[in-house]
């Protein structure tokens, strides 16, 4: 009788134990997941399809909620606030690392990408590692990322552009330094600003035009107010999916799992869409607007205008952005 007690109550602490160390799937774990771009937005539509399919692989023990378009936090302060755990997760654009990571910046450096399958090569590759490794030594760990499209057109209130000389004189809309570098380069005046800002300051006639890709022009609704479009497919930006490293490492090997699973996801869907997601936002302009796209010639033009770009991003990363253009180009 005393060898059974002793067993129940040997096999009661064991149970106690496991009770009380922490997430486990006997518990319920909820993840909060912070985005910035309208609940339209293609990969706004990715953050709920990641959640949905993390709840399911899970059995509905983990829960991800998804607070989009700025609502708790945006651009700039969706990674700060990762890098915190002030929020568990969240999205947004890489030039947001370009502070403590410069080299994240080779991503939005005009011509270096052709297409997202370079780009997936690129981040699945040695240059991805490095970045990865940088992200976890400020505290995140990268699930993955999301294909924004093409990221570098510029819409406008006066004139086509189609030259790099067409830009002298305007005041461009900015949110990164690469694309201000870029913009200054192209011979017009970069000023930075939230893209919550952008109508407002177009619709007063305060900035002539902004940067951003053709999705945002649509469901920014920046097309109401100005009358041209330039596409250069010159960038193919990546949104990194982020948690924060604390929260990573207090999870269960099985959930880990799951969310890295559900990550490559995340980026083969974002990718597989993205090119679409361009064309259809480019017809939708093109019925309202005179769009513009870059010819093959335009494009070894703007690459010799943007050269700046490129060095300037060398200079502030050494051997080790000149390391990034070789591995980029190994095959």
């Amino acid at each position: 009788m005393i060898r059974k007690n002793l067993l129940s109550g040997f096999f009661i602490g064991i149970l106690g134990l496991v009770l009380l160390s922490g997430p486990s799937w006997a518990q319920q774990t909820l993840l909060r997941y912070a985005g910035q771009l309208p609940t339209t937005h293609h990969l706004t539509k990715a953050d709920y399809r990641f959640a949905k399919m993390v709840e399911e692989k899970t059995n509905g023990k983990v829960k991800i909620e998804i607070y989009p378009a700025g609502q708790l936090y945006r651009m700039d302060g969706i990674r700060k606030a990762v890098m915190a755990g002030t929020i568990d997760m969240g999205v947004t654009y890489d030039g947001t690392w370009t502070g403590p990571i410069p080299l994240i910046d080779f991503f939005i450096v005009p011509f270096v990408f052709n297409n997202y399958k370079e780009v997936q090569k690129a981040w699945e590759g040695k240059i991805g590692n490095k970045l990865r490794e940088e992200m976890e030594k400020n505290g995140v760990k990268a699930l993955g990322f999301g294909a924004y499209g093409e990221s570098f057109s510029i819409t406008n209130i006066k004139k086509p552009l189609k030259k790099p000389e067409d830009f002298k004189g305007l005041k461009i809309r900015t949110h990164e330094p690469i694309a201000a570098e870029s913009v200054k380069a192209l011979g017009a005046s970069p000023v930075f600003m939230s893209s919550a800002e952008v109508y407002t300051a177009l619709q007063k006639g305060t900035m002539d035009g902004a940067t951003s890709g053709p999705t945002s022009f649509v469901q920014r609704k920046w097309y109401e107010i100005t009358k041209y479009s330039t596409v250069t497919f010159s960038v193919y930006s990546v949104w990194p999916v982020m948690i924060n490293l604390k929260v990573w490492n207090g999870l269960p090997k099985e959930i880990q799992k799951v969310l890295e699973e559900a990550g490559r996801d995340y980026q083969t869907h974002t990718i597989q869409i993205s090119d679409s997601e361009d064309e259809d936002a480019i017809k939708f302009l093109s019925k309202i607007q005179e769009v513009y796209i870059l010819t093959d010639e335009d494009k070894k033009v703007w690459a010799k205008a943007l050269e700046p770009v490129k060095k300037e991003f060398l200079s502030r990363t050494g051997k080790e952005g000149e390391a990034f253009y070789k591995w980029a180009s190994e095959k």
